[in-house]
């Protein structure tokens, strides 16, 4: 029995000399919060008793072990007091400023960047682990700022900004009424921006060819002949920007050849429209694609910018004649008039064959070619000659 007392009276002192140490425990601490010269918080906080006995008996009161051993470090504030962990929360978000990210402009002509700005972040985790390791009556914290960089910068926008590729072809002989239905549809293009995975229609961006929108009639090829139609020339703008498209690497989803050879680009490089034809490409480069097309009374030419699909990569375009079509009949015009005396017939234009082709992209890297791409194979009909002949010629 008495063993028993002994024991008890032992436990009594023990705990009694706890509560005795524990009375004498800060209950709470005033924190100041600065930013240099500004106070952003200064206020009185009392710690949760349940924390205050966790510290004081099983980490000897020392406060910072009581954090390092927190398995979750972001609700340590919340350990201390609520309210504390509501009003660091408010100070951090009054340091907080976003990045800006850089932006691309561009005029139709030329790049410029409008650059981008670091944006601050506070230390909040460092501000709470000063908190634990200071902790005392009167507690003093600088708050410590942290950069964040943009996610996009003007180095990374000059990447996808650079020239891709190139094309022009010469339309200097032309008529004026075919020079202008050039320029105007260079117009309706010139200055598009293609998204990734956008489809671009020629007869969508160019509209329809007629009078009402300011097309003229000149010479298009129409059923194997060459004839007077609205908007002749146009075709020459869409094979000018077909060429382009496959030197940027870009994925070309209807293209359809003439009936007839052209005299602008090789064979099976050409790209025909009309109201029932278009011409289709899709921006497969995952980034933006800027197109600009110049007219000067010569050239037409179409300038793509975006990432470089095929950077130390050399295409190199060549047509292939796989057979010729030949051609000895003539159209025949009875005029007698337009023959000189003891004159049967005069040839206007000769016959022309027509041709199967085919266009190929060869492929060179490291001054090696690594691969042969057929782009496609097209059909060219022969072309009658013109001559004029004498009525009893004809008959005979």
């Amino acid at each position: 029995m008495r063993r028993r007392v002994g024991v008890f009276l032992l436990v009594a002192i023990i705990l009694a000399t706890g509560i005795f140490l524990y009375s004498g425990v800060r209950r709470g601490f005033e924190l100041t919060v600065t930013d240099g010269d500004k106070v952003l918080l200064q206020k009185n906080y009392n710690i949760r008793t349940g924390t205050r006995l966790k510290v004081f008996f099983l980490h000897n009161n020392d406060y910072l072990k009581f954090y390092e051993q927190l398995e979750d470090k972001g609700a340590a504030l919340g350990e201390l007091n609520s309210a504390l962990e509501e009003d660091i929360s408010k100070v951090a978000e009054s340091i907080y400023r976003p990045p800006k990210d850089a932006k691309v402009l561009w005029d139709k002509r030329e790049f410029t960047y409008d650059p981008e700005a670091d944006g601050v972040e506070a230390d909040k985790q460092g501000l709470i682990r000063s908190l634990f390791e200071k902790m005392d009556k009167n507690i003093a914290v600088g708050i410590k700022k942290l950069p964040i960089r943009p996610l996009v910068t003007v180095e990374d926008l000059k990447k996808i900004t650079e020239q891709t590729a190139s094309f022009s072809t010469n339309y200097s002989t032309s008529s004026p009424a075919r020079k202008h239905n050039i320029n105007l549809a260079v117009s309706f293009i010139d200055g598009t921006v293609l998204q990734a995975g956008e489809r671009f229609s020629f007869n969508k961006a160019v509209g329809p060819r007629t009078v009402q929108r300011g097309f003229l009639e000149a010479k298009i090829i129409s059923s194997g002949q060459f004839v007077k139609g609205i908007g002749g020339g146009v075709c020459q703008v869409s094979t000018t920007l077909y060429n382009a498209v496959i030197r940027a690497g870009l994925k070309p989803v209807n293209v359809c050849g003439h009936s007839l050879p052209v005299g602008y680009v090789p064979l099976s490089f050409d790209a025909m429209v009309s109201s029932a034809n278009d011409f289709e490409f899709e921006n497969n480069s995952g980034y933006p694609v800027y197109i600009k097309g110049e007219c000067d009374g010569n050239n037409v030419k179409f300038t793509f910018y975006g990432i470089n699909l095929n950077k130390d990569k050399k295409l190199v375009f060549r047509s292939e004649i796989l057979r010729e079509l030949p051609c000895d009949d003539y159209e025949e015009i009875c005029d007698d008039s337009l023959l000189a005396e003891g004159e049967l017939f005069k040839v206007l234009t000769p016959p022309k064959s027509g041709y199967v082709s085919e266009g190929y992209m060869d492929i060179y890297e490291g001054g090696k070619l690594t691969s042969s791409v057929r782009l496609r194979r097209d059909t060219y009909q022969p072309q009658k000659g013109v001559r004029i002949v004498r009525a009893i010629y004809q008959d005979s």
